[in-house]
């Protein structure tokens, strides 16, 4: 498998950033209120916040990595450190955008999300290393047993 562009980063991280935020929209206005407008307002702030987070993130850990000379568990240490740190610094940079008080809540979220930015790509080849060799279904179809 190889890497992701940022192209790709950017579109992957706008699509999670629109789900996101047009979900907590929906929750937060399950009881009464909600409107379609509001929902694509939501989830169109969602995309755009998504896709410069993606566009940032890993990119500016790996960087920091490869500055220091680093390789490794040790690289990837530093690269998930240095993430969260801008995970948290977006999240701030976004509630000043517009004008909403930041909590303890939304740098610990951010700071989650961009330390674990690095994670993904490697859980996934681990876990697609684990699938049998022929997928999940087998050709024979529900009648047959192995």
């Amino acid at each position: 498998m190889t890497r992701p562009t940022n192209s790709r980063r950017s579109r992957i991280g706008a699509a999670v950033g629109a789900a996101i935020e047009g979900g907590i929209y929906g929750w937060q206005h399950r009881n009464g209120g909600f409107t379609w407008g509001g929902f694509a307002n939501a989830a169109g702030e969602g995309a755009i916040t998504g896709g410069i987070a993606g566009a940032l993130m890993p990119g500016v850990g790996n960087a920091a990595a490869r500055a220091l000379g680093l390789s490794g568990g040790r690289a990837l240490a530093t690269s998930s450190a240095v993430n969260a740190g801008v995970g948290a610094g977006f999240s701030w940079a976004v509630n000043e955008a517009n004008c909403q008080p930041t909590t303890p809540w939304d740098l610990l979220i951010g700071a989650a999300g961009g330390g674990i930015s690095n994670l993904i790509g490697p859980a996934f080849n681990w876990f697609k290393g684990r699938l049998p060799s022929g997928g999940l279904l087998t050709a024979g179809g529900c009648g047959s047993r192995p």
